[in-house]
């Protein structure tokens, strides 16, 4: 299927064509510059979509988070780059973990956005701290 039949404008754009502002882009822009597609996926529906797009046309795949990476592991040029920033949901079940309660958070979340989340169910994380780095990045031993 061609990309358009894939995914929605908002859900996909060609930075060569489109450039999509971002304040999380600013250590990495440069390289999203050199991507053949950037994907900002709205469902896990969409990541897997945009993988199964790049194996049918040999594409490599770079997943970015809030783009800190000074290391520049993420590089992909022609390739897709799929963005996490728009997967942000969040949910607390107070029923489960004998009633002490448990969170979930998409992969699009900030420490930031994790931590406000748990104070307002009146919970905490304990995590380092730095107001922009991406939880699923950092925990999965830092980096994209």
């Amino acid at each position: 299927q061609p990309l358009a039949e894939v995914w929605q404008p908002e859900c996909a754009a060609s930075l060569r064509n489109n450039p999509l502002p971002d304040p999380l882009l600013a250590s990495n822009e440069q390289d999203l510059l050199k991507a053949a597609f950037v994907v900002w996926p709205l469902t896990t529906n969409h990541v897997q979509e945009a993988v199964l797009f790049a194996a049918r046309h040999r594409l490599c795949v770079a997943v970015i988070g809030t783009g800190h990476d000074w290391a520049n592991r993420h590089s992909c040029p022609d390739g897709v780059y799929i963005r996490t920033s728009l997967l942000n949901s969040h949910s607390f079940d107070p029923s489960l973990d004998n009633g002490c309660g448990a969170m979930e958070f998409g992969a699009g979340l900030t420490f930031e956005q994790a931590h406000s989340y748990a104070a307002n169910h009146g919970r905490f994380i304990a995590s380092g701290w730095c107001p922009t780095v991406g939880i699923a990045g950092w925990s999965l031993s830092g980096g994209h």
